[in-house]
């Protein structure tokens, strides 16, 4: 049996209790009071109960619908005076493919509608495939590592969205310091939409060496992911109008430096910014001070390269750490960050902001870093409101300049 909540699903199995195994479940669906068999099949995921979350229970903080299994970094936030309330992504709960996750080799998708494959790229085409489909495609629970790793592309005209959940990507073997232009998930059709989330994204020892995780030409939803090692950046979009929920990741120990041709940008936009929304909220983000220099990189990007507008813009809640190299605070060298945060501002051609943005109680150690955010670009004159945003060493609150 199953009852469904506000979209939590609860099975039980007939006259015992609640299951709580940490695994998949297929749920066959009956019509009630008919004597049909299956009427559809859906595969839920376990995900955590309210005891599960070690500061009670937030309705925003994302751990009520984390995957199952054991944070990946819960010391991290130990022995600082000061740290977030909430449940925090990697800290408090798991990211990424959840733990149990039977996953299915990318080869073996060739006759899935909509997807054909050539060489090591899985092409989501409506019109070309061996079964083409104009839909949206969803890629579940698939190991797109195997086989030297594998890439997902959307060509103008192609599948009208793409959802890719509880899956693997990287590719071992290739050493630091390749540099790409591929993506792991590069969507070129215009106004569709890519939802990229529980997923494990290990790119260490490069990794296939990709520019970016994704390039996206329409609304994006990045959650409940765990990025390690990156060599790329994690999201690019391009040319909109377009909406950004980027919410409840870990990133990592990223080592961009390796790439040196560009500085590394956890969000940023290539073109110009055409954001109808742009949620980035209870990310996790760490660098280690045995990490390398990340080439003087940004974090999150708001601007456009090439200007635009941000019509509403959040970033709200998340924790961002660089720790101190030895040198970093006592001579601004060898940092692992430039600045954490790059606003709408200070960069040519100018990007509006043209409805509200919120910049709020986002918690740093910017031991590691210049600073949390870099002058002038999230200023009240620009259209920003902050508030609430901690150092998370001192206590003190950090006031964009």
């Amino acid at each position: 049996y199953f009852a469904i909540n506000s979209g939590v699903i609860t099975l039980t199995s007939a006259g015992a209790a609640a299951i709580t195994t940490p695994r998949n479940y297929n749920i066959f669906i009956t019509a009630a009071n008919s004597s049909a068999s299956s009427a559809g099949m859906i595969t839920a995921t376990f995900i955590n109960t309210a005891a599960a979350c070690p500061r009670g229970v937030s309705a925003t903080d994302g751990c009520l619908r984390a995957p199952v299994g054991t944070p990946q970094r819960p010391a991290i936030l130990n022995g600082y005076a000061h740290r977030p309330s909430w449940n925090v992504a990697g800290v408090d709960y798991y990211v990424g493919a959840p733990v149990g996750t039977t996953l299915i080799d990318w080869q073996t998708l060739g006759t899935t509608p909509g997807i054909d494959i050539s060489g090591n790229t899985l092409r989501c085409d409506g019109t070309y495939a061996t079964s083409p489909s104009s839909n949206t495609v969803t890629l579940d629970g698939v190991d797109f590592s195997l086989h030297g790793g594998a890439t997902i592309y959307m060509p103008s005209g192609g599948c009208s969205g793409l959802f890719v959940t509880n899956s693997k990507f990287g590719a071992s073997g290739c050493a630091n310091g390749s540099s790409s232009n591929y993506y792991l998930v590069q969507n070129q059709n215009a106004g569709a939409a890519v939802k990229f989330k529980y997923n494990t994204v290990n790119m260490l020892n490069c990794e296939m060496g990709v520019a970016a995780v994704l390039y996206t030409s329409g609304d994006v939803v990045v959650e409940y992911n765990y990025f390690y090692g990156l060599q790329g950046q994690i999201l690019q979009a391009a040319a909109g109008p377009y909406n950004v929920k980027y919410r409840f990741n870990l990133v990592d120990t990223s080592y961009y430096q390796y790439l040196p041709t560009n500085h590394m940008n956890l969000q940023e936009y290539g073109g110009a910014v055409s954001g109808v929304s742009d949620l980035v909220a209870y990310n996790t983000v760490y660098q280690p001070s045995n990490a390398p220099n990340m080439g003087g990189g940004e974090i999150f990007q708001f601007y456009g390269n090439s200007g635009g507008v941000q019509t509403g813009a959040a970033l709200m809640n998340n924790t961002i750490i660089a720790l101190d190299t030895g040198s970093c605070k006592a001579t601004l060298t060898g940092c692992l960050v430039s600045y954490a945060i790059h606003g709408t501002g200070k960069y040519s051609p100018a990007t509006t902001v043209n409805g509200p943005a919120y910049n709020m109680n986002n918690f740093f150690d910017t031991s590691g870093m210049y600073g949390a955010y870099y002058a002038g670009s999230m200023t009240t004159a620009l259209g920003w409101t902050s508030s609430g945003n901690i150092d998370m060493k001192t206590g003190a609150t950090i006031t964009p300049q």
